[in-house]
């Protein structure tokens, strides 16, 4: 997840269209919630995305940036 929050600019807030910018203290609850369940043994997944054109037919890396943490 640490990678993933580090390709966010927004989270999602209590609805999908409720877009947040991910700012430097959401940042790090999100980290302390990821090492608190990791300490306990959770295994943590970080899931993002980002809404591209129809049209784009492929992806590269530096489409891994401007993210929505979900």
């Amino acid at each position: 997840p640490e990678d993933i929050l580090h390709s966010c600019t927004h989270f999602e807030g209590k609805a999908v269209e409720d877009l947040l910018p991910l700012d430097a203290q959401t940042l790090q609850q999100y980290e302390a919630l990821f090492e608190d369940q990791s300490r306990q043994g959770f295994r943590v997944l970080g899931v993002a995305y980002r809404f591209m054109p129809k049209d784009y037919t492929h992806a590269i890396i530096s489409d891994e940036s401007g993210l929505t943490f979900a």
